[in-house]
């Protein structure tokens, strides 16, 4: 946005949006600065179980907005998990990155084994209706961290 702004000659107008998104990511890390436990998240992005890993900006969302990714250990910024790993790492929250694909908590439930899962047992599957907030970068991430926010601890944003 900063560089834009230099290249259109909107500098100011730049460096306020740029403020503005700031504090608004800076809200959401402050508000679940005092959560004690995190959750353990999945952030399904197909159903052949891609996931974001550390170093890619999903992962960084998730953690800004107070989750856990389960492939924080991942040895590359987007991977695909095995369902047993999933399994094993038992998310507490399974945000569907997909669902305009055509996957939905139902379609989670119905998966061979993932009954276990906590986040299945729980009720915490969450579709993500507009999935551009989380899965394409620009000036909604401060939107996408907000949704990932209010979906992981609902109780500190009403």
């Amino acid at each position: 946005i900063t560089f834009v702004g230099k290249l259109t000659g909107t500098t100011d107008q730049a460096a306020r949006l740029v403020a503005q998104l700031k504090s608004r990511i800076d809200a959401v890390i402050t508000k679940v600065a005092s959560v004690q436990v995190r959750p353990r998240v999945f952030y399904e992005i197909d159903k052949s179980l891609y996931t974001p890993g550390p170093g890619s900006y999903i992962h960084d969302m998730l953690t800004k907005a107070g989750g856990t990714n389960i492939a924080a250990d991942a040895k590359s910024s987007y991977v695909q998990l095995s369902p047993e790993v999933i399994l094993a790492k038992d998310p507490e929250v399974i945000l569907l990155g997909d669902m305009l694909f055509g996957e939905s908590p139902e379609s989670v439930r119905a998966r061979p084994g993932w009954a276990n899962i906590s986040a299945v047992k729980n009720g915490r599957i969450i579709p993500i209706a507009d999935e551009n907030l989380i899965a394409r970068p620009g000036p909604r991430v401060a939107q996408g961290i907000e949704l990932i926010a209010r979906a992981l601890y609902p109780e500190l944003f009403k």
